[in-house]
């Protein structure tokens, strides 16, 4: 079984996220909701799902979900853990694959191929939505939290796992809530998609020329002000 960690900041689709994944009981252990505001979270949802843990992410002002993702990873006890977007929905068939895939094949980091919007027919890669072992994102350090606003995270530990030895296997299906840029961008200082891309890109490159193969777990959790709820 998987532990599945969502990082989120004031997303208006989390009770529909959640309302979904606590019915895939087959495949989820129990749902780690790191939550930079979760006052707001609770407004939205009216039960508590036995299934979620919500972790509080103190003092901090704008969202970082590398930072987020880090945290979740140090409160997961499954051997096998899942990082997803709190507006992506993975479909059952692929959890199943998923689940058979990575306890046959040991060294396998493996990412969602497509995601679909829910409002058109639109899809794209789903390179952040990611799975593997609990040991695998600790080799690695995790995710980089230096990773400031939107854009390059996933492909940042993609390409850690890969100069790791991981096999990337690209598989499975999703569904991408839809929304606005206005709403993507809502939760960090920089409020402009491209220039967040555009600096989170330079870094990406940097990182990738000096085969840095590793993340901020341990300072970020370290460094984190946690309350659970």
């Amino acid at each position: 079984m998987f532990d599945l960690v969502i990082p989120i900041m004031k997303k208006k689709c989390i009770k529909h996220t959640l309302e979904y994944y606590s019915n895939q009981k087959l495949y989820l252990n129990k749902i780690l909701l790191v939550d930079y505001l979760p006052e707001y979270t609770n407004s939205l949802l009216h039960k508590k799902y036995t299934i979620v843990n919500h972790i509080w992410l103190k003092y901090r002002k704008y969202f970082n979900k590398s930072f987020a993702l880090n945290i979740g990873i140090d409160y997961a006890t499954s051997h096998y853990i899942i990082c997803c977007d709190a507006d992506v929905l993975i479909d059952e068939v692929t959890l199943h694959k998923w689940d058979c895939y990575i306890r046959n094949y040991k060294d396998v980091f493996i990412s969602l191929k497509t995601v679909k919007e829910s409002e058109s027919d639109e899809e794209r890669p789903g390179y952040g939505i990611v799975c593997g072992t609990r040991n695998s994102f600790l080799s690695i350090e995790g995710y980089d939290s230096s990773y400031i606003g939107w854009g390059f995270e996933d492909l940042d530990i993609l390409n850690r796992m890969y100069l790791f030895g991981k096999d990337i296997v690209r598989l499975g299906h999703g569904l991408h809530l839809s929304h606005d840029d206005e709403e993507r961008m809502q939760n960090y200082a920089t409020k402009s998609k491209q220039d967040s891309r555009t600096i989170n890109l330079k870094r990406y490159e940097n990182k990738k020329l000096s085969n840095n193969l590793y993340g901020t777990f341990s300072k970020d959790v370290k460094e984190a002000k946690l309350e659970l709820i």
